[in-house]
C-alpha cells in the first residue's frame, strides 16, 4: 500500500490552503458521464485538491482492466489520500465511479471522521452520448481525458451501479451545466 499511495500522490495537482472545516466534494457516475470534465470546472471555480481515480488507476496500473480488484487497488489509495488530505484541512474533490454503495458509505464515513462538508454531485447523460463520448476517447480527441474506460466497460458498471440516498445534486452533462455547476459552488461556499 505504501507504493501504491507513493505512486497516488503523484497524481494530485494543486493543494490549496487549509481550512477551519474542509469541505468534500465527492463526484458519482459511470464512466462518460461527464464527472472529470464537471470536476475540471469545479476546480477552476473552487480551490479543490483534486483526487480522480482516472489518474491514480493509470499511476497503479500499466494496461487497466477495471476489474473488481483493480478497484479495489485504486479506491484504498484514493479514500487514504482523501482522509490525509481532509485530516490537514485540505478542501478536496474526489473524481470517481462511487456507483456502489458501500464505496460511497465509506467516503462518507472518511468526512464524517474529519468533520468535513460533504457535497455529493451525481453526473448522468443519456447513454447515445455517452456512446459518442467513449468513441471520441478512443480516439484521444480529449487531451483531458486520462479514463482507459470504453463502452464495454459503463455496460458492465451500469448493471452494479446502486442509487446514491444520501443528499446530492443530479446533473445532466449533456445539457448546459452552468447552472447546475453555480448551485453546486454556492453549496459549497455556504455550508449547504
Amino acid at each position: 500500500m505504501a507504493e501504491d499511495l507513493a505512486k497516488a500522490w503523484g497524481t494530485v495537482g494543486h493543494v490549496p490552503e487549509p481550512s477551519p472545516r474542509p469541505v468534500l466534494v465527492m463526484l458519482s457516475g459511470l464512466p462518460g458521464t461527464g464527472k472529470s470534465h464537471l470536476a475540471r470546472r469545479l476546480a477552476g471555480r473552487v480551490p479543490l485538491a483534486v483526487v480522480s481515480t482516472d489518474t491514480v488507476r493509470l499511476a497503479l496500473v500499466t494496461r487497466p482492466t477495471y476489474t473488481w480488484q483493480e478497484s479495489r487497488r485504486v479506491y484504498a489509495a484514493c479514500q487514504q489520500m482523501v482522509g490525509e488530505l481532509l485530516a490537514k484541512g485540505v478542501p478536496t474533490m474526489f473524481d470517481a465511479t462511487n456507483l456502489v454503495g458501500r464505496f460511497r458509505a465509506a467516503v462518507y464515513k472518511i468526512a464524517e471522521e474529519h468533520s468535513a462538508r460533504l457535497v455529493v454531485v451525481e453526473t448522468v447523460a443519456p447513454e447515445n452520448t455517452v456512446r459518442k463520448r467513449m468513441e471520441r476517447r478512443s480516439r484521444r480527441e480529449d487531451e483531458f481525458d486520462r479514463s482507459e474506460a470504453d463502452f464495454s466497460v459503463y455496460l458492465r458498471m451500469k448493471k452494479s451501479a446502486e442509487p446514491i440516498r444520501h443528499e446530492h445534486f443530479t446533473v445532466d452533462t449533456s445539457e448546459g451545466i452552468e447552472s447546475a455547476i453555480d448551485q453546486i459552488v454556492e453549496a459549497i461556499r455556504n455550508n449547504t
